[in-house]
């Protein structure tokens, strides 16, 4: 068995990922949920079953497609009267229910879940919370929309910016106390946090935003400090 897996003779081997020990190697990236919730954004049960089939596989660890913690800041995320496609863990007991349903389902299966936390979607949002919604897409400067280059993507407020990054911190605790493994953050493709990241659409002059490794740095201090020194990031 070692030599047909040549040259990867660990990947069904035990790794630790911080205090959290994987059976193997294999991980199920994330991958996109959206409309896998129901409308409200609570997990459902078709959710939880697609999750826990891919456990029984026999993967090590699984991981949540992107779960918003904006919304309200991000008008992107939402459609009128608030429902979403996105999956929620912000701002229901409901939320946390069923995210607690699918942790449990998970680890019947064999694995472990970690839950994708995102800043939103920034200039690759829908522009068409401009249309629906009366409200600009937002960004970490002034940029153009990636769909719609004619519709601006307003800037995010300092406030609103800390207001994200609590977010962050509250979702990470209830994602713990939910038995949710870890958390991964969204920061890839040009959503959010890689635009707060990126100097060319982060031109900020002025406030603690303006540095372009901040926003990173302040949301995983900020889950640190509310999940402990042991739970995965």
């Amino acid at each position: 068995m070692t030599q047909l897996l040549y040259p990867y003779r660990s990947l069904f081997s035990p790794v630790k990922v911080n205090s959290l020990t994987l059976k193997n190697r294999l991980v199920m990236a994330p991958l996109g949920n959206i409309s896998m919730a129901s409308e409200t954004g609570r997990p459902d049960p078709a959710m939880i079953a697609y999750f826990e089939e891919r456990g029984r596989g026999g993967v090590g660890l699984i991981t949540s497609g992107l779960v918003p913690v904006s919304f309200g800041i991000d008008h992107s995320l939402s459609e009128p009267g608030g429902l979403t496609y996105f999956p929620k863990i912000l701002g229901s007991r409901t939320y946390y229910a069923g995210w607690r349903d699918l942790a449990h389902a998970v680890h019947a299966a064999g694995a472990h879940f970690f839950i994708q936390l995102s800043a939103g979607l920034g200039r690759v949002g829908n522009p068409q919370c401009l249309v629906n919604q009366k409200k600009f897409p937002v960004s970490s400067s002034l940029n153009p929309n990636y769909y719609l280059p004619a519709v601006p993507c307003l800037p995010l407020s300092g406030r609103k910016l800390k207001k994200i990054v609590r977010n962050f911190g509250q979702a990470a605790a209830d994602s713990q106390v939910a038995t949710i493994d870890g958390v991964y953050l969204h920061g890839h493709e040009g959503y959010l946090l890689e635009q707060m990241s990126n100097r060319a659409f982060n031109r900020r002059k002025l406030g603690r935003y303006a540095d372009w490794q901040a926003f990173g740095i302040d949301i995983v201090k900020e889950i640190r400090e509310r999940t402990g020194p042991d739970y995965p990031i």
